[in-house]
């Protein structure tokens, strides 16, 4: 995934504590219509679930508030919304945490008790290396840059 998403190794990847992350997350749950939805990503061509999914109901949109409508479609079809990709990245092993609440606008998640690696990419510029290993330091996570050997990648501390 270096090469898609951390701009030709020149990027860093934040390793997390599932179980941490997942704290953090459900400790941002203030309210009974906050979300908190997570799993597996499925890689697969456009579903039936996915289309419907994309489908409002506007016999129940007359029916119940739109509160609690998007509430009732958000529990049922989030799988579909947000656990799905195309085939083409299959190879990806993602996983997901989605935060939906009532508060408009981006939602601060501490990282600080959950984050355990950080992983400098080989093409990252050696000028970052320092400054990212005296950080990953301060919030006692471990500080590793990947390698290549034969065709394979490995960790190293340095």
């Amino acid at each position: 995934m270096w090469s898609q998403y951390g701009e030709e190794h020149r990027g860093v990847c934040l390793v997390f504590s599932k179980a941490g992350f997942r704290k953090q997350v459900s400790a941002l749950k203030k309210a009974e219509e906050d979300r908190v939805y997570e799993g597996c990503v499925s890689y697969k061509d456009f579903s039936r679930e996915a289309i419907d999914a994309r489908t409002l109901n506007g016999n129940k949109l007359k029916e119940m508030p739109i509160g609690e409508y998007v509430a009732s479609h958000l529990d049922g079809h989030y799988k579909a919304l947000f656990l799905e990709k195309a085939q083409d990245y299959r190879d990806e092993n993602e996983y997901r945490f989605i935060f939906a609440n009532s508060v408009p606008g981006f939602t601060y998640v501490p990282i600080d008790d959950c984050l355990k690696v950080v992983v400098v990419g080989v093409r990252l510029p050696t000028v970052y290396r320092g400054l990212i290993a005296q950080l990953a330091h301060e919030v006692r996570a471990e500080y590793k840059s990947l390698h290549w050997h034969n065709g394979r990648p490995y960790l190293s501390d340095r």
